[in-house]
């Protein structure tokens, strides 16, 4: 018998001249490798600021073997994340920006030269403010009703209409302070200080604002609200923005400006169209 060696192995002439089915010899299974890809929490972007329960920075973990070769790229709209640090099956991001779409962000992931497959994530940011109420209550120092106390209610969103899930560093900063005219002496505008402060953990996504004016000492005194003539007579104004991420006034990310005006028995936050 003659035979001639292939990729399968010796075959005989003979057998083939006689039409012997011939089998080739059996390969083991390709293994395929399944990986669970999770993230740490909820992504988030504040202009660089890191406040408390929101993180700018997760990490996702690819369950499924720790060792071998381990390669993650973002691929879709890379430009709002940034690789920190890789190890294995971990990849620690930062975001640079907000998702414009949810679930517009992807990560591959390549393990040992073959494509596992593309995660996607959102990254979600404070962006507007529904203003809800305003309230005007007087103030009764030593008795006298000398002043006011207005108390607007504000309620803050991300960019996908979702309420703020968790208690949040605010502040606010002025801009373009102008008195009414007749009253450019006035003392009220000096009394105006940029704060920062959080929201209560039990309703994280509600704000209430306090504009307030008392005291006889001051030029002209205020009168407690109703008390104040008709039409309601101004006494300065200003540009108000508030400011999620952080209780530095002017930093974090910008998600609400109003004009407040200051009348002599309440003050009234303008919002815009």
């Amino acid at each position: 018998m003659r035979f001639i060696l292939t990729a399968i192995g010796f075959i005989c002439l003979e057998s083939l001249a006689w039409g012997v089915d011939i089998s080739p010899i059996a390969l083991p299974p390709v293994k395929s490798t399944v990986f669970s890809i999770s993230s740490s929490s909820l992504f988030w972007y504040m202009n660089g600021q890191a406040p408390p329960n929101y993180n700018n920075q997760i990490v996702l973990t690819a369950a499924g073997p720790t060792s071998g070769t381990f390669v993650w790229t973002p691929v879709s709209n890379p430009s709002v994340v940034q690789k920190i640090t890789q190890e294995n099956g971990q990849l620690a991001i930062g975001s640079l920006g907000p998702s414009q779409v949810p679930d517009d962000v992807g990560i591959a992931l390549n393990y040992n030269n073959l494509d596992v497959g593309v995660f996607h994530l959102t990254v979600y940011a404070p962006d507007f403010a529904e203003f809800l109420s305003l309230q005007h209550v007087p103030v009764i120092p030593f008795g006298v009703e000398t002043g006011f106390e207005s108390r607007a209610t504000f309620q803050f969103f991300d960019q996908f209409d979702h309420q703020l899930p968790a208690s949040i560093e605010l502040n606010e900063k002025f801009r373009d302070i102008t008195p009414a005219p007749g009253y450019t002496d006035n003392s009220w505008m000096g009394q105006l200080v940029e704060i920062g402060t959080t929201t209560r953990s039990q309703t994280p996504s509600f704000f209430t604002d306090l504009y307030s004016v008392y005291g006889l000492a001051n030029t002209p005194v205020p009168l407690a609200p109703g008390q104040g003539p008709q039409p309601p007579d101004e006494i300065f104004n200003f540009v108000q923005t508030y400011s999620a991420g952080s209780m530095t006034p002017g930093t974090g990310r910008p998600i609400h400006t109003q004009l407040v005006r200051f009348f002599r028995d309440h003050a009234e936050p303008i919002q815009p169209p």
